[in-house]
């Protein structure tokens, strides 16, 4: 009997275009979607919600995208929260990523840097 649960992504991108745009393309994949367009509203709704995967812009006006995933993981194990699969799976993107670190990428939990979709 296949699981009724559908997937919950959580997309945080400063730009709206490019928020929506994933918001949309997910949705049409029958993937639940929020949105946010900073760091602390990011946080905000990861209090009350879970997430199967965190889409996040490396680049954010409050916050880069790696810190906000080390809080959000340390969120997540304070809450005692993890998706169904029992982990946090991020994702970073933005115009700079390719400039970032490999060893900041991985000690932020970031899962991997696509390129930008700008």
């Amino acid at each position: 009997m296949p699981s009724k649960h559908r997937p919950r992504v959580l997309c945080v991108d400063n730009h709206e275009d490019s928020r929506e745009m994933l918001s949309t393309v997910l949705r049409f994949s029958r993937i639940e979607t929020r949105t946010a367009a900073t760091a602390a509203h990011a946080l905000w709704l990861s209090q009350s919600e879970r997430f199967d995967l965190n889409l996040l812009d490396a680049w954010l006006p409050d916050l880069d995208g790696f810190e906000l995933c080390r809080r959000l993981r340390a969120l997540g194990k304070k809450l005692r929260k993890a998706s169904p699969t029992g982990r946090w799976n991020v994702i970073s993107w933005g115009q700079n990523s390719q400039r970032v670190a490999t060893e900041t990428m991985t000690e932020s939990g970031t899962a991997c840097s696509p390129t930008s979709p700008h």
